[in-house]
């Protein structure tokens, strides 16, 4: 009896087929991380808000990440767990109050996004607890509007419990959302959001 000597044993053949594999399974990896890196950061925060539609897909961010939404002549705060990594600006989702203003500047209105953390921290991570930055300039209004009726209380309460208070209500599944400039050459921004 002959023996044929051509080809692979069936070790050699699974031997390949674990490597290959675990080749695969960093490759995807490091290509993950390289697209995570840039979609955790909101662009309107990467540009300096520059663009409109980035602007509001920072608002979009906050809303679908809160719970709860209190308007007051200072501003919209909204109490949820968007809270933003100052360093890297990626997403941490730790409880935090989000805060919209219209502030009056030498050189015209600016909208600035604020956050503060909802609870002091366990441990001092060395980042502060409050800051903010600008969004955009020459907003002459900004309007958050539940689309739909509030959302019941669950079980038998008869208001559920809240994270920002008895000011504070539920965030509906669709709002609208609109910010008004003060130059005819920047058009009304007005759009519906599904923030559930």
């Amino acid at each position: 009896m002959t023996r044929n000597t051509r080809g692979f044993t069936l070790i050699e053949l699974l031997a390949a087929t674990a490597m290959s594999a675990v080749l695969m399974l960093s490759v995807l990896i490091v290509i993950g991380s390289i697209g995570q890196r840039h979609s955790v950061t909101p662009p309107a925060m990467r540009a300096g808000a520059g663009r409109l539609g980035e602007l509001m897909e920072v608002i979009r961010m906050d809303l679908v990440n809160a719970r709860e939404i209190a308007v007051s002549d200072d501003g919209i705060r909204l109490f949820g767990f968007g809270s933003i990594d100052r360093s890297t600006l990626a997403p941490n989702h730790r409880p935090v109050v989000v805060m919209y203003r219209i502030r009056e500047m030498d050189r015209g209105r600016i909208l600035t996004r604020s956050q503060r953390r909802r609870y002091a921290p366990r441990i001092d991570d060395g980042g502060p607890v409050e800051w903010s930055e600008m969004l955009a300039s020459g907003v002459t209004e900004l309007s958050i509007q539940p689309l739909e009726a509030k959302p019941r209380a669950q079980g038998p309460t008869t208001r559920p419990l809240t994270m920002g208070g008895p000011d504070a209500e539920l965030l509906t599944p669709r709002v609208r959302v609109t910010i008004r400039f003060d130059t005819p050459d920047r058009p009304t921004l007005d759009e519906v959001l599904i923030v559930r």
